[in-house]
């Protein structure tokens, strides 16, 4: 950048072990140590420019710059962005987009992915969100940052609201699905740049990638990122920041080791700006020793130009609009039996931000990345409560030293209750099963922490685990009590040792699923059921096969009940429904569909078939929860003359009469009742005031005979004092009516 002035900046930084590192700069955060691990594979680091610095070499074709009427292009800072291989005043800086290639070796699988994005903006808020795609697939991914550093722009006081950030974030899901090919961000939050007069802006996006592939050297990776400002207050004045790196060894003989960068605003104008590790200066012909990080990409000494970049820039200095991406070879700066490295980056004149070191080296080290974790239901079918789990831990030491102190642990969830007796090792040490207790053989439960430990592999003790040799399997297993109702209950274990030839003790999580990037937890799923007789609720007899999950009854098989054989419409089993009666017997050979119970009628308004020829009537009747034969009025039970009415009370026909309102009594009969009561029909009195009693009429009174199309009230043929009179003429007819009748009578 022009050095229009300096703007004073502290950076002190302090080293501290194992990897990690503490920073006070004044205008940066502390950059983090993001990922480690140990893997037979290496790392990718590939990335691009946003933006175009129209003095910068035109790019080769077919990419189109027009830099026509912008004004400010003499400083340092890009004047442009790209939209693909356009650059032109109308890309609008959230338009901007670029694409850079990642290769990999065949049979290579991504272990973990992180795409940074970093620029110029107005305001203290950074981006959290860019859009990162495959060129070639269907969708495309918004990569949410989980980190993020903001400083404020070095000329702040003539730009108060501009910033500088980086943010990033995991993508390591999108990237091992597609896996090599051309990826393109965009959706990068920045300033305009056109016609600016600047001097500190960028924007550009990097993607570092770990891969695993079986067929290279066990090295130790390691990625650090932050966005730390390199400010020499005056020219001269040295300034630098330093990692210290860890958690490695070095072996005796056929090591190498590189380191990479990923920087803003390093210029191909000024000096003084360096890489170097465990204190001396690194370049590689292209990135000078007093100039390293130039606006170039660089990988071991050529300058990189990715087969399906877009637009295809060269990677020369001054190519790459104050970004840079560079990796070095510094096989030269370590030695073996090495177990801790510094990574520096300095400067005396140039400014530069940096945003993340890589570091890649030959390790000689145990490897148990396979570690796996499996189990089994012992009672088979889906998992249930009160089950038994077999869960089996194993793994091979694939590193190229030998492991020692070797110990396994695995803490069990809260819904499992260890099997006394049942920890066992398989292969790597003492072969046998192992009581609970510490301190008598080589495997115990604590309680307290609910942790079972196995010391394995050779010469394994009470208290110290063994060797396990390179190549050398280890396996164990114990049981468990499912004592959880319901839920996912997820579990790893993990396995601990040092490498005999040295070096730091590491530690390996189990692996579930081998074929899915990252560690998976092994999972099991308390179910419901697994067949139907595990379904006890009356509404939900069937266990659905895939869900384990009981639920209404799909048909008849469901009901395993022999006394509920029939599926019903609401889901629950009963005794039968429409289209099973089997249960419904002589007794009761009807099904009640609305309650799936067997009956000896169905409630409706025609006379029930089984209640022909019922002495309680022909009608179905339900009162009470019951069902059975029976009336609902006198008509059920037989003609006017018949001597038989409907009790309401039961439902039921029973010998009587009514006085109105319903069936009388026998022709030579009277009925005790003058109203609607049910009375009884009896022999007439020979009481020269009573009437004959017949056909619904009362007795007593001078009752008086009916014709039976009368349109007599109460549905019989018989009236009672205060009904209409029939005259003299017709009373002597009734009378001579009842004494032919009796004469008959007698004469029988």
């Amino acid at each position: 950048m022009l050095r229009h002035s300096f703007v004073p900046r502290t950076a002190v930084w302090l080293l501290v072990g194992a990897g990690a590192l503490v920073v006070a700069p004044a205008t940066a955060e502390t950059p983090t140590l993001r990922w480690q691990g140990d893997l037979r594979g290496d790392v990718r680091i590939f990335g691009n420019t946003l933006a175009y610095d129209c003095h910068s070499p035109v790019p080769p074709s077919p990419a189109a710059v027009s830099c026509a009427g912008q004004t400010n292009t003499a400083d340092t800072a890009p004047d442009l962005y790209w939209r693909d291989d356009m650059a032109d005043a109308t890309v609008l800086p959230s338009e901007a987009r670029t694409s850079a290639t990642l290769e990999l070796p065949s049979g290579a699988k991504v272990v973990y992915a992180r795409l940074y994005w970093a620029a110029l903006k107005e305001g203290a808020d950074p981006d959290t969100t860019a859009v990162l795609d495959w060129i070639y697939a269907s969708t495309t991914q918004t990569i949410t940052a989980d980190s993020t550093n903001v400083v404020p722009h070095p000329y702040n006081a003539q730009h108060p609201t501009w910033y500088l950030y980086q943010a990033s974030g995991d993508a390591t899901d999108y990237v091992s699905k597609w896996g090599a090919g051309d990826f393109r961000v965009t959706g990068v939050d920045a300033i305009p740049l056109a016609n600016q007069d600047i001097d500190v802006a960028f924007s550009a996006w990097t993607l570092v990638v770990f891969y695993e592939n079986q067929t290279d050297d066990l090295r130790n990776l390691a990625l650090f990122d932050g966005l730390f400002y390199v400010d020499p207050p005056s020219q001269g004045s040295l300034v630098e920041s330093t990692v210290n790196l860890s958690g490695f060894l070095v072996p005796p003989n056929g090591y190498s080791a590189k380191m990479a960068a990923f920087v803003y605003e390093g210029d191909h104008e000024y000096t003084g700006d360096a890489f170097a590790m465990n204190g001396t200066k690194v370049t590689n012909g292209l990135n000078p020793v007093d100039n390293f990080f130039n606006s170039s990409r660089t990988d071991l000494g050529s300058a990189v130009s990715g087969s399906q970049d877009v637009p295809k820039l060269t990677g020369q200095p001054d190519t790459m609009a104050g970004y840079d991406l560079d990796m070095v070879d510094v096989t030269a700066n370590v030695k073996a039996g090495d177990t801790e490295a510094t990574v520096t980056a300095s400067s005396t004149y140039d400014k530069f931000y940096i945003g993340g070191f890589v570091t890649s080296l030959t390790n000689k080290a145990a490897d148990f990345n396979d570690l796996t974790k499996t189990v089994v239901d012992v009672n088979g079918g889906a998992v249930l409560p009160n089950d038994i789990l077999e869960y089996t831990i194993s793994g091979t030491n694939k590193g190229n030293d030998d492991a020692v102190n070797v110990r396994i642990t695995d803490t069990l969830d809260p819904g499992l209750e260890l099997v006394a007796g049942s920890l066992e090792i398989v292969q790597g040490g003492a072969i046998g099963l192992k009581t609970n207790q510490p301190g008598d053989d080589e495997a115990d439960y604590d309680n307290a922490s609910r942790t079972a430990t196995w010391r394995v592999g050779t010469g394994a003790t009470a208290t110290l685990g063994g060797t396990v040799g390179i190549n050398a399997p280890v396996k164990v297993r114990f049981k468990a009590k499912v004592t959880a109702q319901k839920g996912t209950i997820k579990n790893k274990a993990i396995l601990k040792g040092t490498g005999a030839s040295g070096g730091v003790e590491k530690t390996w999580e189990t692996d579930s699923d081998p074929n899915t990037v990252g560690k998976q937890t092994t999972d099991i799923t308390i179910n419901e059921c697994s067949t139907n007789a595990d379904c006890k609720e009356p509404n939900k007899p069937h266990c659905d096969p895939t869900t384990h999950v009981c639920m209404a009854c799909v048909d008849d098989n469901d009901c395993l009940d022999p006394n509920k054989p029939a599926c019903q419409p609401s889901g629950a089993c009963g005794e039968c429904s429409k289209t099973n009666k089997n249960k419904c017997d002589f007794a009761k050979p009807e099904c009640n569909t609305d309650v799936g119970v067997c009956v000896l009628c169905i409630p409706g308004p025609d006379v029930a078939p089984a209640c022909k020829g019922s002495l309680d009537g022909p009608m179905c009747i339900s009162l009470n929860a019951n069902t059975f034969c029976g009336c609902t009025k006198d008509s059920d039970c037989g003609s006017v003359t018949s001597g038989k009415v409907c009790d309401s009370k039961v439902s039921k026909c029973i010998d009587g009469c009514r006085g109105k309102g319903g069936n009388g009594c026998q022709i030579e009969k009277e009925c005790t009742s003058q109203d609607t009561t049910i009375g009884k029909c009896v022999d007439p009195q020979p009481d020269s005031g009573a009437g004959g009693g017949g056909l619904g009429g009362s007795g007593g009174g001078g009752t008086q005979y009916t014709p039976p199309d009368s349109k007599d009230e109460g549905g019989c043929a018989c009236s009672t004092p205060g009904h209409r009179d029939l005259g003299a003429a017709g009373l002597a007819l009734a009378m001579l009516g009842i004494g032919s009748a009796l004469a008959r009578r007698r004469r029988k």
